[in-house]
């Protein structure tokens, strides 16, 4: 996107910028509206709701990878390891919203993240 702003606007001034933002953000945007207003229309068959579970299985396994690949860095610095403990206890235990954990987190993480840079 912000290559397109830089692009738009050396060619076009503001309005090339927006020219080029609006075009690479209307077809995304009109895809998503055009699948939300299928899955409104066809959330009810039991093949969708299969084919929603899987995707959502899909995404929690990438989720995952992602996360045991950036803890192989954290292994170097193991009070970073707490984040992860609080993650786990705020979301499970308490059952915390996305947006509570990581304001009851980010603290912590910010924290120990200036500690690590300061002992490298």
């Amino acid at each position: 996107m912000n290559l397109a702003v830089c692009i738009g606007s050396r060619f076009g001034g503001a309005r090339g910028a927006l020219a080029a933002t609006l075009g690479l953000s209307l077809g995304p945007i009109a895809i998503v509206l055009c699948l939300a207003l299928l899955y409104e229309h066809f959330s009810y068959l039991d093949s969708v709701k299969g084919l929603l579970r899987g995707i959502s299985a899909v995404g929690v396994g990438l989720i995952a990878s992602t996360g045991f690949k950036m803890m192989r860095d954290e292994l170097r610095y193991p009070a970073m390891f707490l984040v992860v403990a609080l993650t786990i206890i705020a979301a499970t235990v308490f059952h915390l919203g996305l947006g509570y954990v990581v304001l009851l987190v980010a603290p912590v993480a910010i924290f120990l993240a200036r500690k690590k840079a300061q002992a490298l």
